[in-house]
């Protein structure tokens, strides 16, 4: 005789997982997934993702090629461990696997959005990749619902003596300010125009000694300087006439003139080691 035993404190059963991803696929529901590699079945970029909303044990791979990511071949490596937003397309159980389009879901979440120029929106950081026009790096921003936009360095920088990669972490929620909406819903964004400005918060003493950053050196002799308490002004000094320089420097100045108003920092740098 086998006894029915009670079942331990705190279990809950658990959804066929299968089930739930069938009726996900029916419904057309967007569902969340974790980018966890990249592969090349058939020669083909593909994401391998999981579900840890529904998977608990990791039964299941989702497979998002690189067709169906919405994204540059160049942007899939970047994606590794973080989360997705994807529409699941078919279910295969026997062997563990379920197609998964992620370029189905942003299309769908899309429809929802509407900007409006001046508008602050709340966004995470993606991705810092090469732009294809320029030196400066790219950052790219999802606005929400996986819609992503390319910010300019120019727009997205806190430093000026910094690469975006320390001064940004992907994952980061940010705010961004809409500065131009385009045709489709596209938008221009801006970090720097959703901050106050670096001056506005800015102090210095004339005769006070500073640390900063060279920023860069140009050709009448002038050296431009990041101070390191307020990132983002930057301040003038004459060439030294003894030693050399060169951009991102660590430098010591005396504060020669300042003023917030007429965002002019005068500086002057002290001879190393003083």
């Amino acid at each position: 005789m086998s006894l029915l035993l009670p079942e331990p404190e705190g279990f809950e059963r658990q959804a066929d997982v299968f089930e739930v991803l069938y009726q996900k696929m029916r419904a057309g529901a967007v569902v969340r997934g974790l980018v966890q590699s990249v592969d090349f079945p058939d020669s083909i970029p593909t994401w391998l993702i999981t579900f840890p909303d529904i998977d608990i044990n990791g039964e299941v791979i989702g497979l998002v090629p690189e067709s169906e990511t919405g994204l540059d071949r160049a942007l899939m490596t970047r994606f590794i461990q973080q989360p997705v937003n994807v529409q699941i397309m078919g279910v295969d159980r026997d062997n563990g696997l379920v197609a998964c389009s992620r370029l189905a879901a942003v299309n769908q979440l899309s429809d929802r959005i509407e900007f409006k120029e001046g508008q602050l929106v709340t966004c995470s950081v993606r991705a810092i990749k090469p732009n294809p026009e320029g030196k400066r790096p790219l950052l790219t921003l999802d606005v929400g619902g996986g819609i992503l936009v390319d910010i300019p360095y120019a727009d997205a920088r806190i430093s000026f003596t910094k690469p975006l990669r320390e001064q940004y972490k992907i994952g980061q929620l940010v705010t961004a300010k809409v500065t131009k909406i385009n045709y489709g819903n596209q938008v221009s964004l801006s970090l720097k125009d959703a901050r106050p400005s670096p001056w506005d918060n800015a102090k210095f003493r004339r005769g006070q000694i500073i640390a900063g950053t060279i920023a860069r050196i140009n050709n009448n002799n002038l050296v431009f300087i990041e101070p390191d308490l307020y990132p983002g002004i930057l301040g003038i000094a004459p060439y030294p006439i003894r030693g050399s320089l060169r951009n991102r420097q660590k430098v010591k100045c005396n504060v020669a003139a300042f003023s917030a108003e007429d965002k002019k920092l005068r500086l002057r740098i002290r001879p190393q080691g003083l």
